[in-house]
């Protein structure tokens, strides 16, 4: 058998197929370019310590609007470096205060004042406001496609720090027995340097009474303030701002008293009523004994007999008076609740007594002599007067719709002469 083989290509073809190759790669990646440079920006701007090569606290990133304080930076040798994504890029572009072009750097770190293989150098900012723009190119030296640049503004500034002055509290009271972590008030500082930033700290906690959370005062431990014990405790508080620079001040905080006791007796200061009175008709005023001096009181009937008494503030009241019979009840029972400020209670019972009120009229009238003598002296008895009722032991009261012409008069229930001379047998 003899073997077949193919053909070995020719050395025109191959270069021939090389260069298609060449080209349709050199299509793929122009195609892909616009998509590859459009995702590349600046994220962010750093403020470098130059004489450490590290971010410094507080500036990373460098936010817009910043003022930078040269008097309490950690050092005046500086650099700011523009953070690109994604990392690296062709080159980046640095346009400043209104300089085109100002710098630009083609390997990173991509520094505004330059740097020696990633040992940035130092720079100083004049004092000032300053506009700083970074672009992201594809190419070295600004060149290619540009990316999504990044702006900000920044300001300089080379005051010495000044220490606070003040510090104000929004409220010093506290109720006793209040819960750990309840919210006091809000510390604030007075300070000649605008716009510093400032901590807290307690140096006088009033034997862990209190704590500071962020510029809040706050419960540390609730089961010490007891009003009873003290109405208020000193603190020592501590203010310190950015550059390390503090003030103390001492504060009172005043502890409210609550009520913790419950009542332990209630006082109705009349307990009668007519039958049959009017409804709401007052019948008496409640009042409360409780420990806790000052303690407000509201008061419920958990029993008004029946529909008929009611409570209106502290006021016992009929509410229906038509259930109010002396024949039938002469008292009823009634339970009243005194309830405190802090929801606590008291229950006690009263009798109401009920007054009997004459209802029906008198039914006859009697009188124990009808006779007198003529020309007799003014002021003699005729006689006595009674009634008949139906009302037991009712009283009466008498007078004359026809005194007969001026002759007889009532003194109580007695019938008398009011002028004998009027009375004469031989004309009447």
């Amino acid at each position: 058998m003899h073997a077949i083989h193919e053909p070995a290509p020719c050395r025109k073809c191959k270069r021939l197929l090389s260069a298609r190759l060449g080209l349709l790669f050199a299509i793929f990646f122009m195609g892909l370019m616009p998509s590859l440079q459009a995702q590349q920006s600046v994220a962010k701007f750093t403020l470098i310590n130059a004489d450490t090569d590290l971010p410094i606290a507080g500036y990373d990133p460098l936010p817009d609007g910043a003022v930078l304080n040269l008097a309490t930076l950690p050092t005046t040798n500086l650099n700011i470096e523009a953070v690109t994504s994604p990392s690296p890029v062709g080159s980046v572009v640095f346009d400043y205060d209104g300089t085109t072009g100002y710098k630009t750097e083609s390997k990173a770190p991509y520094a505004l004042a330059g740097d020696s293989g990633g040992d940035f150098n130092p720079w100083t900012p004049s004092t000032g406001a300053h506009t700083l723009t970074a672009t992201p190119y594809t190419d070295k030296n600004g060149g290619g496609t540009a990316g999504t640049p990044l702006t900000i503004n920044f300001s300089v500034v080379d005051a010495a720090n000044s220490a606070p002055t003040d510090i104000a509290l929004s409220d010093s009271t506290v109720d006793e027995n209040s819960a750990s972590g309840t919210f006091i008030g809000t510390f604030s500082s007075t300070d000649p340097d605008a716009g510093d930033s400032h901590t807290y700290a307690l140096l006088d906690d009033a034997g862990g009474r209190f704590q500071i959370a962020g510029d809040t005062l706050q419960v540390a431990d609730g089961s010490l303030l007891d009003f009873e014990t003290d109405t208020s405790h000193s603190i020592t508080v501590r203010s310190t701002d950015a550059g390390g620079l503090s003030f103390d001040k001492a504060f009172t905080i005043h502890v409210n008293d609550v009520p913790e006791n419950p009542p332990t007796d209630i006082a109705l200061s009349d307990t009668t009523v007519d039958e049959n009175s009017a409804n709401d008709t007052v019948i008496g005023m409640f009042s409360t004994t409780d420990p806790d001096p000052g303690d407000t009181h509201t008061y419920a009937l958990l029993d008004d007999a029946g529909g008929r008494f009611k409570v209106v503030a502290e006021t016992l009241k009929v509410a229906d008076g038509t259930l109010l019979d002396f024949e039938t009840a002469a008292s009823h029972s009634i339970t009243v609740r005194s309830t405190d400020a802090s929801n606590q209670f008291f229950d006690k019972v009263f009798t109401i007594a009920v007054n009997d009120v004459q209802e029906t009229a008198p039914t006859d009238i009697s009188l124990s002599d009808s006779t007198v003598d003529e020309h007799a002296a003014n002021g003699s008895l005729v006689g006595i007067f009674s009634s008949t009722d139906a009302d037991p032991g009712d009283s009466h009261t008498y007078s004359l719709t026809d005194d007969a012409g001026g002759r007889f008069g009532i003194s109580g229930d007695s019938l008398v002469v009011a002028n004998g001379s009027l009375l004469d047998f031989a004309t009447d």
